[in-house]
């Protein structure tokens, strides 16, 4: 089950261990690693898990990684051999650290959580399912039964019924002309308004016949 985690679920995790780690250094007591655990296992993080197998998965992660033992030299937080060991690094100097972390792989290994190999194979086809399911809902859908039209065959009616018949009949441009030119305060519009209108009509019959065409190629 998919839970809603994010970058604020981090951030307040981070932000409590690092006042648990301050204060016990300040005080110089020992670090309370059960209060951590529990704060981000079961507050921070767990407090957006619903399922009962899942909190138990994560908490098993939260007391496995939130231990004393992750500092000891040889622990690595993958428990199988693989190509990139996670570890926490102790570098003598900050560039160090930046050349560790870019050093990281972009997709992490199922097998640094205990999942086996094919874990990445299964998640390919869940996220292919998703977006194929995704495609087909935002389809438009056909008319069923006998007699059904297209949406295609709709939009080629209205252009052949409806739209070309409101068009006007062909300007005849001597006549235009000829009545404009009698009203001496349209001289201008005489020149040049009927050959832009008639251009613009020529230029939607044509528009509305490739249309036409390109809907006939479905």
């Amino acid at each position: 089950m998919p839970y809603e985690f994010n970058s604020s679920d981090l951030d307040a995790s981070m932000l409590y261990m690092e006042k648990q780690f301050t204060s016990c250094a300040l005080t110089n007591r020992k670090y309370e690693w059960e209060a951590m655990q529990y704060m981000c296992g079961e507050i921070q993080y767990g407090g957006k898990i619903t399922q009962e197998l899942d909190r138990k998965l994560f908490t098993t992660y939260t007391y496995l990684w939130i231990d004393e033992k992750i500092f000891n030299p040889t622990f690595t937080f993958n428990q199988q051999s693989l190509d990139f060991n996670y570890i926490i690094p102790d570098f003598p100097d900050h560039p160090s650290y930046l050349q560790y972390i870019g050093s990281m792989p972009q997709n992490d290994s199922p097998l640094m959580f205990g999942l086996n190999s094919n874990a990445d194979l299964t998640a390919a086809l869940n996220a292919s399912k998703a977006l194929i399911s995704v495609l087909i809902d935002t389809q438009p859908s056909d008319a069923g039964g006998s007699g059904g039209k297209t949406p295609e065959q709709v939009v080629k009616e209205m252009i052949e019924n409806d739209f070309l018949k409101m068009l006007p009949d062909d300007f005849k441009l001597t006549e235009v002309i000829d009545r404009v030119t009698a009203m001496q305060s349209r001289k201008l519009a005489a020149t040049w308004g009927p050959p832009w209108a008639e251009c613009l009509e020529h230029r939607i019959c044509q528009c509305s016949d490739e249309y036409e065409d390109q809907l006939r190629e479905f």
